[in-house]
């Protein structure tokens, strides 16, 4: 049983993140100099399986 990727979610920067603890697990992607963090915590449930992102001009697709 699939689930539909995520398409739309909000990205805030490290200074504005909230709910996450500094010991945190996160998914870190660089692509073209620039950088994103997704906490595992949030990828972990079910209906979050796949996000998919643009990063640095390029497509891509964050799974955990």
């Amino acid at each position: 049983h699939a689930f539909p990727p995520i398409t739309e979610f909000p990205i805030v920067s490290a200074e504005e993140a909230q709910d996450i603890d500094d010991a945190e697990l996160v998914l870190g992607v660089v692509v073209n100099g620039k950088a994103r963090a997704y906490p595992i915590n949030m990828m972990a449930e079910p209906l979050r399986e796949v996000f998919n992102d643009t990063l640095g001009g390029r497509a891509i697709a964050a799974t955990w």
